[in-house]
């Protein structure tokens, strides 16, 4: 068992407009937890359970890919959504959430660190489009309350 002192802790900086190149960015550090950087509009637009649902995400998102390669290569988004999902309390948070980090977010890798973030692209690739992910979230949803009935 851990020391709650030694548990590593996400730190959250809002950002003003002047300085959010991107609206969402995650850096995963070994000691003292990972650092998220998110734009003042988009944390202001997002409810408690989309905040928690973003930093859980991230969480999955520094689990399943260092921080390199997510910056170069695709992200397996699909696993890091459903990892997350998993162990969101309230999952359907997830796709409002996706969509808000949607609206004014930059569709091409103009700022070089959208693969830390949560809509991408990576270097290299891009990443599923919204639409896609979205609709395979709210299947992934419908076939898990389906199969607890």
């Amino acid at each position: 068992r851990r020391s709650s002192a030694l548990v590593a802790r996400p730190k959250v900086f809002v950002l003003p407009p002047s300085l959010a190149h991107a609206k969402f960015v995650s850096i995963p550090s070994l000691f003292i937890g990972s650092h998220h950087f998110v734009a003042e509009s988009l944390w202001e637009s997002w409810t408690v359970q989309e905040r928690e649902a973003a930093l859980i995400w991230a969480h999955q998102a520094h689990a399943q890919h260092h921080l390199i390669l997510r910056l170069i290569f695709p992200a397996e988004v699909r696993t890091i959504d459903r990892n997350a999902l998993l162990l969101m309390q309230q999952p359907l948070h997830l796709i409002p959430m996706l969509e808000k980090a949607a609206m004014d977010a930059p569709t091409d890798r103009s700022f070089w660190a959208t693969g830390l973030g949560l809509l991408g692209p990576s270097w290299w690739s891009a990443w599923p489009k919204l639409a896609d992910r979205t609709a395979w979230i709210s299947k992934f949803l419908s076939d898990a309350l389906s199969d607890r009935a």
